[in-house]
């Protein structure tokens, strides 16, 4: 009996096989599915045939689709079309809970998508508006009592997919938005595949074409990679990622530029987990001007690593290595290179952020920094240090073409390095424990600005630095022919100038400054000076100078001033005392000049 139940059973599949193949006509359907996808608030255009396979491959395919726009339905202007689409399944695997499917083919898709002035997309209309949202409402907000192990157990196992490929070609979009008055194109997209098995490593490739205007961007795009997924564990994998782009935007670059990318990606969704290794980012003939008839061309290279977890909102850069170098008519024959390291952690749940060990090349110039931050979205706190270690400010000029004035002593600006704390506490941004070297002077104390009310404030001592060294040098002959000159006539007296023309009130006036600086020594024009003092308030127009003070020649000079920039007209006030200067070596030394 069961050998008949069987037999009885394959012939009646034989029977349906050989009607549906032979006999059944699948276009004597399209009316009904124009029927119903009109009623689902889709007009359609069927314009080719369906084609129905039922073994070994139970499938169907379709040409000539338009998608017709409620509101319009111009067949000549359709919302999207496509020139031909099929899958197809095989039969005998669907009975064991498998699905095996044949390629997937979608050719000239196309769709134009527009934003009108309101805001409005045309692709609303197909959206259903619902029938009794109050019920809908109350649905939503009804409680489940269904725990999560009952969704464990009641789960039905996952299916095993197989896809021979996929081919997706010739699709163009159109996108235009009349709010924001831009609009792009895909121009050209294709994506292409191979055998697709969950669970097994699979090869993708796309390409496209892709326009915008507002801004103005033309690229090309190629990609490609080995895709995993893992549907019932949640990980997804993008191996051997590389990527092509080819672009021009007068938002980067004047001239066309190229980015090249190649990366692992991994995600664990189940954990939160992504992490993204090998990255490495190439970009090369980025143009970018500096003059008139110079742009300096850029090129790029960076590596990284990263590991995020988006569940505990962790991220961390490690590995990370930029190597660059710029070219330009400043930058002679060679190229200026530029280097970085660094790495980097952050942990929103505790609004913890570090920078470690960040170092920064430029030519001969180093620049070291470390920081770490707290309370990053509430009122962010901040340490760190700063590390410039000593290199010669006159290379780096003169390596930058940069001419500098001729110097009495042609020895000075070959040695500067800075060492310093950074600080941001209550959106006061700040240098502590300066540590300046210039040559033979050095600069200590710390300066800052409040982020909130631009207020600044410094304090600095300036142990000695002799200017004479740095000013243009006094030649025999110019000594001669300035003594053999006759008295230069006095200039003619200027026209009346406006207060606001003398003073930059507008500059002035929102001032808010604090600074205290202090010369232990300066030699200008062979005049040895000491004990500087300047001392400077400045709050919101009201600016003073409550001391200019020095010791010279045995005596001392003591200044104070004041300016009121919120009376009218201005008000300025001076103080002046002299106590003790020796003319007599004042004047023999003023001689020389």
């Amino acid at each position: 009996p069961l050998a008949y139940l069987l037999i009885g059973l394959i012939a009646i599949l034989a029977l349906v096989i050989i009607y549906l193949t032979q006999f059944f006509d699948a276009n004597s359907y399209k009316p009904l599915i124009i029927e119903q996808a009109e009623k689902a608030g889709v007009p359609l255009q069927l314009n080719g045939d369906i084609e129905v396979t039922v073994f070994p491959w139970l499938g169907a395919s379709i040409e000539g689709v338009k998608v017709l726009h409620p509101d319009n339905r111009d067949a000549q202007q359709p919302f999207a079309e496509v020139n031909q689409a099929g899958v197809k399944l095989k039969f005998m695997p669907l009975l064991s809970g498998n699905v095996e499917v044949d390629r997937i083919v979608l050719d000239g898709l196309y769709a134009d998508l527009e934003v009108d002035k309101n805001g409005q997309g045309n692709w609303q209309a197909f959206i259903p508006i619902p029938t009794d949202p109050q019920g809908s409402t109350q649905e939503q907000s009804t409680p489940t009592t269904e725990t999560p192990q009952d969704t464990d157990s009641s789960a039905p196992p996952a299916f095993a997919l197989a896809v021979a490929g996929i081919d997706i070609t010739n699709t163009r979009l159109n996108y235009t938005d009349h709010s924001q008055n831009l609009s792009a194109q895909i121009k050209q997209l294709d994506l292409h595949s191979d055998r697709i098995t969950l669970g097994q490593a699979f090869p993708i490739t796309l390409s496209t074409e892709i326009s915008s205007s507002n801004p103005d961007l033309n690229a090309k795009l190629q990609l490609s990679s080995q895709v995993y997924l893992d549907l019932a564990q949640q990980i997804y994998q993008l191996e051997q990622l590389q990527l092509d782009l080819n672009a021009h935007t007068p938002l980067v670059s004047p001239k066309p530029f190229n980015v090249q990318l190649q990366s692992n990606i991994k995600a664990q969704m189940q954990s939160s987990d992504i992490q993204v290794s090998g990255l490495n980012i190439t970009l090369n003939d980025l143009s970018y001007p500096l003059a008139e008839n110079d742009n300096a061309q850029i090129d790029m290279t960076l590596q990284a690593d990263a590991a995020l977890n988006l569940h505990q909102q962790i991220y961390q850069l490690s590995k990370l290595i930029a190597n660059g170098s710029v070219k330009s008519q400043l930058t002679g024959d060679q190229p200026l290179k530029l280097q970085l390291s660094s790495s980097a952690s952050a942990d929103l749940q505790k609004q913890q952020a570090v920078l470690n060990n960040t170092q920064i090349s430029l030519a001969e110039l180093n620049i070291g920094v470390q920081a770490a931050v707290e309370k990053l979205s509430e009122n962010p706190q901040a340490t760190g240090q700063l590390q410039i270690p000593p290199f010669s400010p006159k290379e780096l000029l003169q390596r930058l073409k940069i001419q500098l004035p001729e110097m009495a002593d042609n020895s000075v600006l070959s040695h500067l390095a800075l060492t310093t704390n950074l600080s941001l506490n209550n959106n006061v941004a700040s240098l502590q424990d300066i540590q300046l070297t210039a040559d033979q002077s050095l600069l200590t104390g710390q300066t800052g600005i409040n982020l909130n009310t631009q207020a600044m404030f410094a304090t600095l001592n300036l142990d000695q630095i002799n200017l004479d060294r740095y000013l243009p040098p006094i030649s025999e002959a110019s000594e001669t022919e300035n003594t053999d000159q006759p008295a230069p006539q006095p200039p003619s007296q200027p026209k009346a100038t406006e207060e606001s023309d003398l003073i930059p009130v507008d500059a002035l006036k929102p001032l808010q400054a604090k600074a205290k600086i202090t010369v232990d020594n300066l030699v200008v024009k062979k005049h040895p000076i000491s004990n500087i003092l300047l001392d400077l308030d400045a709050n919101k127009g009201l600016i003073k100078l409550k001391a200019a003070n020095a010791h010279l020649y045995q005596g001392k000079i003591k200044n104070t001033a004041q300016l009121n920039l919120n009376k009218t007209p201005i008000q300025m006030q001076f103080s002046n005392r002299t106590d003790g200067i020796q003319l007599n070596p004042l004047l023999t030394t003023a001689a020389e000049f």
